[in-house]
């Protein structure tokens, strides 16, 4: 696993007819097949996922990973934060006005 400012990044590996959750997070995340597939249950919809494939995880969704007789291996991109603007200051020192 690794974590940098607002994003956490996870290997997740999974055996034949493995399954990884029941899981929520309160993060929006991406997952990224790179071997072998499965099934990935997302809230009410189930999808069947494969090698190069990636699915968008919406922040609070119930999400269950399973394999159906092959290993599978994922990248878990979880991002953490909402991006903010911040206001700049203005050439000479002022606040810029909004």
């Amino acid at each position: 696993m690794h974590a940098a400012s607002g994003v956490r990044v996870t290997e997740i590996a999974l055996a034949e007819r493995a399954a990884f959750g029941p899981l929520r997070s309160s993060s929006d995340a991406l997952l990224v097949v790179i071997e072998g597939g499965g099934w990935l249950a997302v809230a009410d919809e189930r999808q069947r996922v494969a090698v190069g494939e990636s699915i968008e995880i919406p922040a609070g969704a119930e999400r269950l990973l399973v394999t159906d007789g092959v290993p599978l291996r994922a990248i878990f991109i979880e991002f953490s934060f909402a991006p903010q603007l911040q206001q700049a200051d203005a050439p000479n020192g002022s606040q810029a006005e909004e």
